[in-house]
């Protein structure tokens, strides 16, 4: 593993003026900024059409490398949109890696990124064997890389489930340390203090939604502390009145709807003192680094009565250097309800049945789905100490999963199935 000042050190500084380190959905866990926040981007399909403020400008012409975290994550539009905005803050740019520059302006975005990693970027392929995270030679040599190939073998199966294996020489110890899958919902493992409060990671945003809610409630049940509801606030928009029926049985149902269909804000949020909550959009992109996914704990919030949202909620997020002025702790952060809009039709091109919605960005974090996890390393945060792998999928779901969600771990102690 390289930080930005190792890898800094190690380049000529007088050939290479300029580098800056940038990730794409885990910028605040390696310091680093996004993809759209370096490149001065928003997330519009037509982004490309504002130009960037001078200032970002002037920081783009000083660069000689541009390192991607987790580029897997990244999408062929938004690279095409990074390497079109450096093209068009660098002079020289226009030259590279194109003598005709009339090719660049003919491909569509997604063809012209598709063109520009296998193409251009990808020098060749480095297997990395030795193992960072865990150190565990079982679970990663066996469980984990056979979950790779998608031939996890029956005695493996059988140690995972804590049942006999024929021949086998493993202590009792070595044999119950095995055993990842749970028994059930009474299995005495998910009552340890570890597991409380264990993520859970989904395959899909449906399951991620009805376990952050139902363990919200337990949540509070077990804290012994109120459980709030803030209500979203919908205003159909213009084209929507038109053509829809928007009474209130209607708003009631957008009110279900999860929270990745309606621009990342619920329609019902739970609250509770000490509850594990997700910023579902960059709220502070300064060396706070409050983007969108970053984890916290709702501290107190300030709530009128008769009112159906908080007019504001604090949140602690733990390890942080800050501290705001007038507040007495640090980390601690106000989060104000924001005005988002999302659309009935989104996929039909172009929406137009728009719906604003006002409400507070944030969600549980008890449970995150297996592409949020890419690149990060599980439990999050310092009071959860463990997570769960939800590994009852079906046909549909990619064969890549399990190993995404089961190399997340540092140690088999750490996750229950």
């Amino acid at each position: 593993w390289l930080n930005s000042e190792e890898i800094a050190s190690s380049l000529n500084a007088e050939q290479h003026q300029f580098l800056k380190l940038v990730v794409a959905t885990n910028a605040a866990d390696v310091g680093g900024l996004t993809l759209h926040t370096a490149c001065g981007l928003n997330r519009e399909k037509d982004c490309l059409d504002t130009a960037c403020r001078p200032d970002t400008a002037r920081r783009i012409a000083f660069w000689r490398w541009l390192l991607v975290e987790e580029v897997g994550m990244v999408s062929a539009r938004l690279l095409a949109q990074v390497d079109l905005r450096i093209r068009g803050a660098v002079p020289a740019a226009a030259q590279w890696k194109y003598d005709d520059a009339d090719t660049v302006r003919r491909d569509p975005l997604v063809d012209h990124g598709q063109n520009i990693f296998w193409h251009y970027a990808v020098q060749g392929v480095t297997e990395l064997f030795q193992r960072e995270r865990c150190k565990d030679d079982w679970w990663n040599q066996q469980v984990v890389d056979q979950m790779r190939t998608g031939d996890l073998s029956d005695e493996n199966i059988d140690n995972l489930h804590g049942r006999p294996v024929e021949g086998c020489n493993l202590s009792a110890e070595e044999s119950r340390s095995r055993q990842r899958v749970v028994d059930g919902p009474w299995d005495p493992r998910l009552q340890q203090g570890k597991f409380v409060n264990a993520t859970v990671i989904v395959p899909n945003n449906d399951a991620k939604y009805q376990i952050n809610k139902d363990r919200a409630m337990a949540y509070a049940q077990h804290a012994k502390t109120p459980l709030e509801w803030s209500v979203a606030q919908d205003k159909a928009g213009a084209e929507t009145l038109q053509t829809q029926v928007c009474d209130k049985a209607t708003k009631i149902r957008w009110l279900q709807y999860h929270d990745m269909e309606t621009e990342g804000l619920c329609g019902m949020l739970p609250l509770a003192i000490g509850m594990p909550v997700a910023l579902t959009q960059h709220v502070d992109r300064s060396q706070k680094s409050l983007l969108k996914g970053r984890t916290g704990y709702v501290h107190s919030w300030f709530w009128k009565e008769n009112e159906q949202q908080p007019r504001v909620v604090y949140v602690k997020f733990e390890g942080a250097q800050w501290t705001l002025d007038g507040t007495t702790e640090p980390g601690l952060y106000p989060i104000l309800p924001v005005t988002r809009t999302w659309k009935l039709d989104k996929n039909r091109k172009p929406a137009v049945l728009k719906v604003h919605r006002k409400q507070i960005p944030l969600v549980p974090a008890f449970a995150i789905t297996a592409h949020a996890s890419q690149g990060k390393t599980l439990p999050l945060g310092q009071k959860k100490q463990a997570v769960v792998l939800d590994l009852n999928v079906d046909s549909k779901t990619h064969a890549a999963y399990g190993t995404v969600v089961a190399s997340r771990v540092r140690s088999r102690h750490d996750v229950l199935i």
